[in-house]
């Protein structure tokens, strides 16, 4: 029984024949583009017969040589290679940039905590001296520091 029914299904298989249908196209007032396997009527303005590649019909297209097919699949084998290339070369790009941001932004936040626990803010003059900051000048720093955070780290 299992094998008489794979038969006949093998036996349906090989008894269908290609259908050759021929397809209909035209554009309508509205610019829009039909596709239809029924003939439009005679006064359709711009529509054209076109019949499948398979069915038979002599390929529009000439046959290539196998010189002629080697030189494609190479051409396009180059061109997936160095998409392939650009896209390794601007990964590394990304990543080196967020390992960068990520760096600043750990410096900064640092920077920022070590500043508002410090008592006293200073900085060097030309001879190597501490001048200390006064509040107004503690806050500027402050604000420079929290904006060097929102920089690298938002």
């Amino acid at each position: 029984m299992k094998a008489g029914f794979q038969l006949g299904i093998a036996m349906c298989l090989f008894l269908v024949l290609p259908v050759q249908a021929e397809i209909y196209k035209w554009t309508d007032e509205q610019g829009r583009v039909h596709f239809s396997d029924k003939p439009p009527t005679e006064d359709t303005p711009g529509y054209q017969s076109r019949t499948p590649a398979s069915a038979g019909n002599a390929s529009p297209q000439k046959t290539l040589t196998d010189a002629e097919r080697r030189a494609r699949q190479k051409k396009l084998s180059d061109s997936l290679e160095a998409d392939r290339r650009d896209k390794e070369k601007a990964d590394a790009k990304r990543k080196e940039q967020q390992a960068k941001r990520e760096h600043n932004c750990k410096v900064a936040r640092g920077e920022l905590n070590a500043s508002k626990k410090a008592n006293r803010i200073y900085d060097y003059d030309q001879q190597g001296n501490r001048v200390f900051y006064n509040e107004a000048q503690k806050q500027r720093y402050l604000e420079s520091i929290r904006a060097a955070v929102r920089k690298w780290c938002e």
